[in-house]
């Protein structure tokens, strides 16, 4: 059997989990460590740039030491709008060569660019890491066989870093062949060349520590895992299973948090205790207009100890059915408006909420009865006072009328007995 040794990843996963494959994989370098060296040898002053949709190069390239930066097409697009650079469709026509090399990036493209193919192999084009994980561990028992194999689906031209989306890779794909394709006929024969390829790949193997079973447990434990049925296996963290996550974990290659089922689970009962032990009154009404959910303070405001979700109304403890309905049927939202629970002489601040795309409505309820009775026992003790003011200023001003009635009759005695005096001692002197 034969494996090309073009895709960086494969030869990885090769070296790494498939080492009884080693002996199939081609001995020489990848593409681009090879025409990086051919690159060496004849431009020795030049810097070395690799532009692609792959980040296996990344990796690759740093490993390598021939190759000075290592860009995606991600990348150098991010670059062009940057600097307001606008490529422009080259004339195909200028193009000298027929170079069957350029099948390289699509499906098959290794396959193509040979000039004749040995008639006693067999010709088979590998694509995605499920396909390439099931080749490899059957590898043993094929023979014969000539594998290209690659990691991404459809080869390169459907790397991670492309600048196409979806299924346009089909359309870049047909695009490729007819570029290819177009000066068929006139072949360019490349030179020999003294720099050698050749590499031989060995087995990979991490420097890891093998946890014991109780510490395999511990960790599963961390994410709810107590039982093998708590195990999902789901693979969202991208392990195969919980127990080799763990062990990635104890290695220090993974986080504990990477459980996405784990991480669901714990963020709803954040939000649910968060919402049970709230200050504020929280309800949700789904479109009938039925509880589905309510908090302890909630159930204080209507005094309740319980409530049966989905048979009760929210109507059975806020009378306010036009402004409620109107919620649902005009998508509207009510704010801090002051409504009285007549069950429980309750007084609220009433918000709702419509969240349209769960079909459902988000109450919430301040509990501002305190303050309405410390207003409006203000509000009574200021009457009161006004009153009192009142009596205080009417008395006085009966005082000061009194007062000054008698005042006004003194005065009017003493002018009188003042007048007699002064006659009198007139009179005196006219003697």
């Amino acid at each position: 059997n034969f494996i090309t040794s073009c895709c960086p990843s494969v030869n990885r996963m090769i070296s790494l989990y498939f080492p009884n494959a080693l002996k199939y994989l081609a001995p020489v370098d990848s593409p681009i460590i090879a025409h990086a060296k051919l690159l060496k040898a004849e431009y020795p002053d030049k810097k070395i740039v690799f532009i692609g949709p792959c980040i296996a190069k990344k990796r690759e390239c740093h490993e390598s030491g021939l190759v000075d930066a290592v860009l995606t097409f991600e990348e150098l697009s991010k670059i062009f709008n940057d600097k307001n650079i606008t490529l422009k469709d080259s004339d195909s026509k200028n193009e000298a060569s027929y170079n069957k090399a350029r099948f390289y990036p699509i499906s098959r493209g290794i396959i193509k660019s040979f000039k004749s193919l040995e008639s006693d192999y067999e010709y088979i084009a590998v694509d995605g890491v499920a396909r390439c994980k099931e080749v490899l561990d059957e590898i043993d028992t094929l023979e014969n066989v000539f594998l290209e194999i690659n990691t991404c689906p459809s080869s390169c031209i459907n790397g991670p870093c492309k600048t196409i989306d979806g299924a346009k890779y089909i359309t870049a794909n047909s695009k490729v062949r007819r570029y290819v394709s177009k000066n068929k006929g006139v072949n360019k024969e490349t030179s020999e060349s003294d720099v050698d390829i050749n590499h031989e790949y060995t087995e990979l193997k991490y420097k890891e520590k093998v946890p014991t079973e109780e510490e395999i447990k511990a960790i599963l434990a961390q994410t709810g895992k107590f039982k093998p049925e708590d195990e999902l296996n789901c693979g969202a963290c991208g392990y195969s299973s919980c127990r080799e996550k763990a062990w990635a974990v104890y290695n220090g290659y993974a986080d504990i948090e990477m459980c996405v089922p784990y991480m669901r689970d714990r963020a709803e009962n954040i939000s649910y205790e968060i919402m049970k032990h709230n200050q504020n009154g929280i309800v949700v009404v789904n479109d009938e207009f039925k509880i589905v959910e309510a908090n302890n303070k909630a159930l204080e405001l209507f005094g309740k100890k319980e409530i049966k979700l989905k048979e009760e109304s929210i109507f059975d403890h806020i009378d306010l059915v036009e402004e409620i309905v109107n919620c649902f049927a005009e998508k509207t939202n009510i704010f801090d408006k002051m409504v009285k629970l007549d069950r429980t002489n309750k007084y609220i601040e009433l918000s709702v909420t419509n969240i349209s795309n769960h079909n459902i409505l988000f109450i919430m309820m301040k509990d501002i009865t305190d303050k309405v009775n410390y207003d409006s026992e203000l509000e009574e003790l200021r009457k009161k006072t006004v009153e009192i003011a009142d009596e205080v200023i009417k008395k006085q001003m009966r005082a000061a009328q009194e007062i000054a009635s008698l005042l006004g009759e003194t005065t009017a005695e003493s002018k009188v007995a003042i007048v007699n005096l002064k006659k009198t001692l007139e009179g005196n002197e006219s003697k």
